[in-house]
């Protein structure tokens, strides 16, 4: 489920326009995720924009208009995911998981909608802090890897063999 907005990055430095940002879907633990496809050599400079986008929405909250158009993407999503039964039996059984209460569906897309923006930037400031966050780099250690120090500990993982056919 994609929360917000696309965040947009690195115009400039050799890396995607758009970022999509996601949270895992669950009812008590929260996952935040954003991904971009950059250029090995402008691995760093895309890394830095992203923490700065979150250091900025720690700040400022999104425009009306921005919130707005996530606030609809939330609500048309929810109404599209319980438009058939497997989805109103996956919503179902993720009430029953998370021991959520009856009215969780009905009441879903007016809490979503009424979200403001103050309401996203206390959020933000309250579990999205740069200084907490681990960061996963993909890409060619030996151009990647000196160049991320600067966002703390770095620990490298030898990648896995691929399964045989």
């Amino acid at each position: 489920m994609k929360v917000w907005w696309p965040v947009v990055l690195c115009l400039g430095v050799g890396c995607a326009h758009e970022v999509p940002v996601a949270p895992a879907s669950s009812a008590r633990v929260a996952s935040w995720s954003e991904s971009a496809d950059v250029t090995t050599k402008d691995t760093a400079a895309a890394l830095q924009e992203a923490v700065n986008e979150v250091k900025l929405l720690r700040k400022t909250p999104p425009t009306p208009e921005e919130l707005g158009g996530f606030q609809r993407d939330l609500s048309g999503t929810f109404v599209l995911r319980n438009s058939s039964r497997p989805g109103i039996i996956s919503q179902l059984r993720f009430i029953e998981l998370y021991g959520l209460s009856p009215d969780w569906l009905s009441s879903y897309v007016t809490k979503v909608n009424a979200v403001t923006p103050a309401e996203v930037t206390r959020v933000v400031k309250k579990y999205l802090d740069p200084a907490h966050m681990t960061l996963v780099v993909v890409g060619d250690r030996a151009v990647v890897g000196p160049t991320l120090s600067q966002f703390g500990q770095v620990t490298f993982l030898k990648p896995r063999p691929a399964p045989a056919p």
